[in-house]
């Protein structure tokens, strides 16, 4: 399954049929989203919770409406994709959405069991990209692909750009890798732990140093009081 995705990858980034694809209305995909419900979520979420540098591993569909906020509320936003073409893509769509580009993607290859990474290489990586030092306080994980390569080992040269986390998601939980990270990520920073079931055997973990449901009540409050001070007077 992964070499034909590999081609079809190949075929319709590498050749250019995706862009052409896009512009006709004709949509690809190999893959499932999280839906709209969750994405209503994460925005009352990032709205209730304000995080000032966001990191992200697997760019995709969250990557537009992580960049959407950072736009908005000059936050710093990091976006790392593994594979060119993929990067390429979310690439396009934010140049269609009017979002920056080079501000927020950046391609890391990985490797197939990461043996060559090095911590004091990975660090500076991000760390040219942080503002004055900047430590992360929400991450976003949906990457590398695969059980093997979404291990925890993957994420140790990034703990030095790791603050306090206010706010972490880990998707495919249901995956015992995926699984390993939102439990070190729940007892590295004290966080409780929510996970949400979005397909009938996909599961994705919130984790929030407030229990969210207490976060999303809040968040409703808050925002239809901003909401009510921005409509403009009749």
């Amino acid at each position: 399954m992964l070499k034909v995705k590999k081609i079809i990858d190949d075929m319709f980034y590498k050749t250019g049929i995706n862009a052409l694809l896009f512009k006709t209305g004709i949509r690809y995909s190999l893959g499932e989203t999280t839906g709209e419900f969750f994405w209503i979520v994460l925005q009352l979420l990032l709205h209730e919770v304000k995080p000032k540098c966001l990191l992200e591993f697997g760019s995709g569909r969250s990557s537009y409406y992580l960049a959407e906020y950072a736009k908005y509320s000059g936050a710093t936003f990091l976006s790392f994709e593994q594979s060119r073409s993929f990067m390429y893509r979310t690439m396009l769509g934010f140049r269609l959405a009017l979002l920056p580009t080079t501000a927020h993607l950046r391609h890391l290859p990985v490797s197939g069991k990461h043996e060559g990474y090095r911590e004091d290489v990975f660090y500076r990586i991000v760390q040219k990209d942080l503002r004055d030092g900047q430590k992360a306080d929400f991450v976003f994980v949906d990457g590398p692909v695969g059980d093997e390569g979404r291990a925890l080992h993957f994420f140790k040269p990034f703990e030095s750009s790791f603050g306090d986390i206010k706010l972490a998601i880990v998707d495919d939980v249901h995956r015992p890798n995926s699984l390993e990270v939102a439990e070190w990520a729940k007892d590295r920073w004290g966080l409780n732990q929510c996970v949400f079931r979005y397909l009938r055997s996909a599961k994705l973990a919130i984790l929030s140093t407030v229990p969210v449901e207490e976060l999303l009540e809040s968040s409703y409050k808050n925002f239809m009081a901003d909401f009510l001070k921005s409509r403009s007077s009749e």
